[in-house]
């Protein structure tokens, strides 16, 4: 969702000594992994946000909750899809360029050029066949490899849960209790209950990175994260490539330029 839009409606509608937790509250909803959890935090966002704020919660659900417009939390786009349109501009625009020149055309006109952009792209589809590795950047590999040691709870051979960062940037032990509160998250009475449920990361382990699941953000922005890779690394499923090991990591960078961008891919098979 557009932080513009939140911006100007926050700042005509909500107090300043509330506007902080308003937007965490917020944040934690465009965060959620289904339909059922958003359903279960619109309802409970409603009931702690009314008696303070009528005004913006009568917005907030008629333009983002009981509307076309209110799949705008994570889960309500395939992992690995663009959560924007501005594949599709990019797309637009090279079109105006090297088709229309900006210029509306007629019928007969838009024809020919149509016929032309088949054409153009399907010849490009087959000298670019689709690709048979998954790249992981770099940045995400590094991530994993600092996390290696952070503690975790391997439930069975499929389920790992790791706790979330505390605000010291820290990860805690995984409780039974911390579990059963996840498992149980529909059940909440309150919005502060239904967000001290969600306080875990869940990951279902798979045979490779294509097949593994996780319910963070960052799984379903780009397909996969940290937590989907030391998964598979400590269920001995992918190992971390050397470069981007702890040791390696620890090591003072000696070389010049910029760092690469992505990793040595993975192949589809793994």
């Amino acid at each position: 969702m557009s932080s513009g839009i939140w911006k100007k409606k926050i700042a005509s509608f909500v107090p300043i000594k509330l506007r902080k937790e308003l937007r965490s509250d917020l944040k934690f909803i465009e965060n959620l992994s289904n339909e059922l959890l958003f359903e279960t935090s619109i309802g409970l966002f409603e009931n702690k946000w009314r008696p303070k704020i009528q005004e913006f919660i009568d917005y907030f659900l008629n333009e983002w909750a009981n509307s076309q417009f209110r799949y705008w939390y994570r889960g309500a786009i395939q992992p690995g899809f663009s959560h924007t349109n501005i594949g599709i501009e990019a797309f637009n625009s090279s079109i105006k360029r090297k088709y229309t020149d900006w210029e509306k055309l007629e019928f007969e006109e838009f024809v020919t050029v149509l016929k032309d952009l088949i054409s153009d792209h399907s010849e490009k589809a087959i000298q670019t066949p689709l690709s048979s590795a998954y790249s992981v950047v770099e940045e995400v590999w590094i991530k994993a490899a600092q996390m290696l040691n952070d503690p975790c709870k391997i439930l069975n051979e499929r389920i790992i849960y790791w706790a979330k960062l505390n605000g010291k940037k820290k990860r805690t032990n995984v409780t039974n209790e911390m579990i059963k509160k996840y498992q149980t998250v529909l059940r909440a009475r309150s919005f502060n209950a239904l967000k001290s449920s969600l306080s875990l990361w869940k990951v279902e382990l798979g045979d490779s990175i294509l097949t593994t699941k996780c319910d963070c953000p960052r799984y379903f922005l780009i397909g996969y994260c940290k937590h989907i890779l030391v998964a598979l690394i400590k269920t001995r499923r992918l190992s971390v490539p050397r470069i981007y090991s702890q040791t390696q990591i620890l090591q003072k960078n000696s070389r010049r330029g910029r760092k690469r961008k992505a990793g040595a891919p993975l192949s589809r098979e793994s």
